[in-house]
């Protein structure tokens, strides 16, 4: 049984620091801040961790990808394609740490 079932998309919105790119905002199906700790001690890209507020950032060529408790952000994101594809490596990323 997955922890992640799934992260919806809720909202796309134009990227500033590239035009024609986006910045996509998730959902887990499920709070994620007890897996925070698990994914920045085993991501190789971990910019920050902010246990006391409950953040994690990674870097992404391009880009970024900011986890919250209850949201995950990615920027800087080509197409309607790559936000599935994205959005599915972001479950199965949580899963695999849980």
């Amino acid at each position: 049984m997955a922890f992640i079932e799934s992260v919806q998309l809720m909202k796309p919105l134009p990227c500033l620091a590239e035009p024609g790119k986006l910045i996509v905002i998730g959902r887990p199906s499920r709070s994620i801040d007890g897996l925070l700790p698990l994914v920045a001690a085993v991501a190789p890209n971990v910019i920050a961790f902010n246990p006391a507020a409950s953040t994690l950032t990674l870097r992404r060529k391009p880009g970024f990808i900011v986890f919250y408790p209850g949201q995950v952000m990615i920027t800087q994101v080509k197409d309607s394609a790559e936000v599935l594809e994205l959005l599915d490596a972001m479950r199965d990323l949580l899963n695999q740490c849980w």
